[in-house]
């Protein structure tokens, strides 16, 4: 809805409804330019927006006289869902009286500030969504897996230093990677949340389960099994660096890498790709952790408890890994 805080007094009735209640998807051609001058302001908007598929009917007759353009025009043609106090105002022409009733002030007088207010709003919520359901998810592997294996082999596969580059990767550089996207117009074409919509939705949550589950089995796996799938010796209990441990800390990194590309999505759209390349601080970010992972791997040794692996032991890391993006296009998020 198209909002004014002033207009010219010389406007006739036509001309105001038109300016107030003029959405695009409204037609206000063919109508009267000129209503009778002691009609009350819901006739005034009666006549002008009162297309059949429009129901008027239902709201107050009477109308304050104090009230603004843009509260008669939503308590006379706004439906339900519409609220009726003012929403906005300018922040040079508009009147105290609208800047105190707004919700946002448009400091420059031009209502196309609107749609990009809304543009980076609904960006900056993606944004906090992204990084939520990444967080969440490595969050339940590392505790759920340290857990675990606490209990059944009363020591745990990732070290303190390991869990401290988990958590470097999970906040300060996930943080980097995914709230770095800049807002488009496609942001536009969604509905609005509603205000008690939940912060984390049932699709997040079918997200964060489904790879804690494949992360899990994953890691569970190479634990219990994995000295016999890559012939090598049991790490179990040992206090020097072993490549089976190695094998479950390098592949668990790898598939937060992995999801960390799955998580620029959150509204189940195909292509988690879309976009990737105009996004240059998430690709370094990318670049940045993959080669420190790397280095900690190969060359870790005593420091991160680390044994550098063969080259189809990464193979085999890196195809786990990228399990991810096949999970991820099986939800409709690769």
């Amino acid at each position: 809805m198209y909002c004014c805080s002033q207009l010219p007094v010389q406007w006739s009735a036509y001309q105001v409804a038109c300016a107030v209640v003029g959405l695009p998807s409204c037609q206000c051609s063919g109508r009267p330019t000129k209503l009778p001058v002691q009609w009350s302001a819901y006739q005034v908007a009666s006549a002008v927006v009162g297309l059949p598929s429009c129901q008027c009917s239902g709201r107050p007759t009477k109308l304050p006289v104090q009230w603004s353009a843009y509260q008669v025009a939503s308590a006379v043609v706004g439906l339900p869902s519409c609220r009726c106090t003012p929403a906005s105002s300018q922040g040079i022409a508009g009147t105290d009286v609208a800047k105190e009733a707004c919700d946002i002030i448009l400091i420059d007088d031009n209502f196309a500030s609107i749609v990009k207010a809304v543009m980076w709003g609904r960006n900056v919520y993606d944004s906090v969504s992204k990084f939520l359901q990444f967080q969440l998810t490595v969050n339940v592997v590392a505790v759920v897996l340290t857990f675990i294996a606490s209990i059944s082999i009363s020591e745990s596969p990732l070290q303190a230093l390991q869990l401290l580059w988990v958590n470097l990767i999970m906040d300060a550089l996930a943080s980097l990677a995914l709230a770095t996207e800049r807002p488009t117009t496609e942001l536009l074409k969604r509905k609005p949340y509603g205000r008690k919509k939940a912060l984390v939705s049932n699709e997040m949550w079918r997200y964060i389960i489904g790879h804690s589950l494949y992360q899990l089995f994953v890691t569970m796996l190479i634990l219990y099994a994995g000295d016999k799938l890559f012939d090598i010796d049991n790490g179990l209990h040992r206090d020097v660096p072993n490549q089976h441990y190695t094998l479950i800390f390098h592949v668990f990194v790898l598939m937060q890498l992995f999801n960390e590309i799955n998580a620029r999505t959150v509204h189940s759209e195909r292509n988690v790709f879309h976009r990737l390349l105009s996004n240059w601080i998430f690709l370094v970010v990318m670049v940045v952790q993959i080669l420190l992972q790397t280095i900690i791997t190969q060359f870790g040794d005593i420091v991160f408890d680390t044994s550098g692996l063969e080259p189809y032991q990464w193979m085999w890391c890196i195809f786990l890994g990228a399990g991810e993006m096949f999970l991820g296009a099986g939800e409709g998020r690769g």
